[in-house]
């Protein structure tokens, strides 16, 4: 029997833990050795932060850039719109 099982301890810091074990049975499955690990993903963790940053830059670097083009679009639709001047 395996088991895998992530889970957050939250102190002063967090520590994200990463735990994975397996269970050895008889033939009357009773258990006769279990072993496992415990591995701290905090390197993990801030590896896959770093991956995504780049890309979070990059989607706001388009939405600026959307924004942009959208403002100038509205702003040449008014300045192109024909202006009546009425006089009394």
């Amino acid at each position: 029997m395996n088991w895998e099982s992530a889970y957050c301890i939250k102190t002063v810091i967090n520590v994200s833990v990463l735990k994975q074990g397996f269970i050895l049975r008889d033939s009357s499955h009773k258990p006769i050795r279990v072993s496992g690990t415990n591995a701290d993903l905090a390197e993990r963790k801030k590896m896959e932060k770093e991956r995504r940053q780049p890309e979070r830059h990059k989607q706001g670097f388009q939405k600026t850039e959307n924004l942009n083009r959208m403002a100038a679009a509205i702003a040449h639709s008014y300045s192109s719109m024909p202006c009546a001047v009425m006089k009394s």
